[in-house]
């Protein structure tokens, strides 16, 4: 467990979802607890990231990175406080 005056970034509840139906993709898992797969073949949509929740300490970086060719832009996240 991170001390809460070490935290410096809290990310939590993350989703990416890939697809001209994401939305709705989305909705469904909310709705209904869709799977991975079962998104894909309904939907035709890829859960990249998936309730993600993360914390970057004082002094610590995280970096993330989309596979290429995909329209997404790699972020990151430093500290040097």
């Amino acid at each position: 467990m991170v001390m809460p005056e070490r935290q410096v970034v809290r990310v939590r509840g993350v989703w990416k979802i890939f697809g001209g139906r994401a939305e709705e993709a989305f909705q469904a898992i909310q709705r209904d607890n869709r799977q991975k797969a079962e998104v894909l073949e309904r939907f035709r949509a890829v859960v990249a990231v998936r309730d993600a929740s993360f914390t970057v300490e004082r002094g610590k970086s995280f970096a993330s990175w989309a596979c290429p060719g995909r329209a997404s832009l790699p972020w990151s996240v430093t500290s040097t406080a």
